[in-house]
């Protein structure tokens, strides 16, 4: 693995080099793991939208409709990673790093890569309702499933997708 940080995080064995037994000695493509907290962006509530990223934007007043949810904040610090490795980590191939995630770090994974071009792959495990999936069929979760409860992941101007009592009505699939 290629170490990213000058010492392992507490309770991680430290990275393994090239003279590693473990490492295949006919591999010389090296894999380099990079983890980040999203909450150190974006806190994962919605308490949390006066503070953080979008708090700061926002000098601490809710949001408006068309302003950034959780997802796309954690979108942006996760780009902010990829500079930092871009510039000060010379063994990292920048073009060709991937994100990963699960549930709603899949969403956000989609949603980097939506925003960001250099990130070269990702992958996206369960991303569910908001995710990659259908958003109107009349089983499972609905994007009224989503936009039912508190504004956090998603910009504002999403919950009127999700307002089956809208003036342009419910837009879930209609059954024959």
């Amino acid at each position: 693995m290629i170490p990213i940080a000058s010492q392992a995080p507490a309770g991680f064995p430290p990275p393994r080099t090239a003279g590693d037994p473990l490492l295949p000695a006919t591999d010389r493509r090296w894999l380099g793991i990079c983890t980040h907290r999203s909450a150190s962006i974006q806190a994962d509530n919605g308490a949390g939208l006066t503070r953080g990223i979008i708090g700061l934007v926002s000098k601490g007043q809710p949001g408006k409709p068309d302003d950034w949810g959780a997802l796309r904040a954690w979108a942006w610090g996760v780009a902010r990673v990829l500079d930092y490795l871009e510039a000060s980590e010379p063994m990292v191939d920048a073009k060709h790093v991937g994100i990963e995630g699960v549930s709603r770090y899949g969403k956000a994974a989609l949603v980097t890569l939506a925003f960001e071009p250099r990130f070269a792959m990702g992958l996206i495990g369960s991303s569910g309702e908001g995710g990659a999936k259908l958003h109107r069929r009349n089983w499972g979760e609905a994007v009224e499933s989503l936009t039912g409860g508190e504004l956090l992941l998603d910009a504002g101007n999403f919950m009127k997708y999700g307002a089956s009592e809208a003036v342009f009505g419910a837009k879930t699939a209609k059954t024959a």
